[in-house]
């Protein structure tokens, strides 16, 4: 049996699911078939080069950046790409995107099982009865989810799936490189510092520089906290890079922040020394489906500090027990807690050992078996006659991302489709 997976764009925690998932899919004798739409995209500059194993890889639009491609076209080549492979089971990074629908709606014509994967949730702003009935509409057509966690596994079952046929396990990293790479940065401490310009102490974060993300808020937190703790307290390095930063440098200028650092944008080979020299994570946004720099930091050993509009909370932060949680609109409460973090009244060592503690049960191959689990669910579900056809699927997808189109697919972008692809050492090479 072919099971075909695919993303928008491969960065490193997709191929670190992916291994672990062809690892298990091997034990039942299945293909995995991974697809990227686009080998760049322009919000995640990532360079992922090689990694252990081999994996079947396949490019929709080499050399291309994903934001850049217009919906339709992209629409008409994922469903070119199907056509010839011919997988027996899809598995979907959600559906909003018009590739996506377009796979839900060959799946549906051809009736073969579908799966989503999502980390969306229902967040307490209001919402638009209208979106939420068409998303209805289409979600419920779905066999089965891998979602997040708890937050995401109540919206899957809102939007229509039910609830026997989720499981959880999609947001996940891969913990040992985090761990291992941490910890030898740790070893390694005095040079590493030296080398990077990093204090002895400091508050990480990590993340792109989007409003949401709320960074101009941490920003005033952290001149807050400066004000409690004087010359003790502890420095704040904000690693990526984005639309804000100007705000962010305005706003440091502002309140005359020597100690706040901008690295810019980390490429993962790097990241783990940040987060291993780090003595705490802070995950600020104002909204976020799940926020994965949490399951680094705790993956690398780190008390965190989340808000509690980030879609782990719910399933990786214990109040007291690996760090803690605030309103992302309360300042003043992160401040506190900034303070409570930094002048010892915490046990920062137990903490960080329950980070890891935590953790450890959300791992690439979590995501492994949960999506064994959702494909033997979808392939066990009774047959369905499609009440949406081809067209009320693909009717949605025009100017989803905002691209214009003129209505010429395939051939109006350069596009290509990679083969297997194995370094010389055995590894994938993206």
């Amino acid at each position: 049996m072919k099971v075909l997976v695919f993303w928008t764009n491969f960065g490193p925690y997709h191929i670190a699911r992916l291994l672990a998932a062809a690892d298990v899919f091997s034990e039942h004798a299945w293909e995995l078939l991974a697809v990227q739409i686009a080998d760049r995209e322009a919000t995640r500059p990532w360079e992922w080069k090689s990694v252990r194993g081999t994996l079947r890889v396949k490019t929709l639009f080499r050399d291309s950046v994903y934001e850049e491609i217009p919906s339709l076209t992209r629409a008409s080549r994922m469903l070119s790409f199907l056509r010839q492979e011919n997988p027996d089971c899809l598995v979907v990074p959600g559906y909003g995107a018009a590739e996506c629908r377009a796979a839900l709606a060959w799946a549906r014509g051809r009736k073969r099982p579908a799966i989503l994967m999502s980390d969306s949730k229902k967040d307490g702003e209001q919402r638009s009865w209208m979106k939420e009935w068409l998303k209805k509409r289409v979600v419920r057509r779905f066999d089965a989810a891998v979602v997040g966690g708890a937050p995401q596994v109540r919206y899957a079952e809102l939007l229509g799936i039910p609830r026997g046929k989720i499981f959880v396990g999609y947001d996940v990293v891969d913990n040992d490189f985090f761990r291992t790479r941490a910890n030898l940065a740790r070893q390694n401490g005095g040079t590493l510092r030296k080398r990077l310009g990093l204090p002895p102490e400091y508050f990480l974060t990590v993340c792109r520089f989007d409003p949401v993300k709320n960074l101009a808020g941490l920003i005033r937190a952290y001149a807050d906290y400066r004000r409690k703790r004087g010359s003790t307290a502890w420095a704040l390095v904000l690693c990526g890079s984005g639309k804000v930063e100007p705000e962010i440098r305005r706003g440091i200028s502002k309140f005359r922040l020597h100690s706040v650092l901008l690295p810019g944008f980390v490429q993962i080979s790097d990241l783990p020394t940040y987060y291993g020299l780090a003595s705490c994570y802070i995950a600020p946004s104002l909204k976020d489906t799940w926020n994965l720099s949490v399951n680094e930091a705790m993956a690398s050993g780190l008390p965190v500090l989340v808000s509690r509009s980030c879609g782990c909370v719910e399933d990786l932060v214990r109040d007291g027990v690996n760090g803690f949680t605030f309103e992302p609109r309360r300042m003043d409460h992160l401040s506190n807690l900034m303070d409570d973090v930094s002048s010892g009244r915490g046990d920062l060592e137990r903490m960080a050992e329950a980070s890891r503690q935590i953790i450890s049960r959300w791992s690439p191959e979590t995501f492994a078996q949960a999506l064994v689990m959702a494909v033997k669910a979808a392939l066990g579900a009774n047959e369905e006659c499609c009440l949406l056809g081809d067209r009320d699927l693909l009717k949605p997808m025009r100017a989803d991302d905002g691209s214009q189109s003129d209505g010429r697919l395939a051939h109006s972008c350069r596009s290509s489709v990679s083969g297997r692809i194995e370094s010389p050492a055995g590894g994938l090479t993206l």
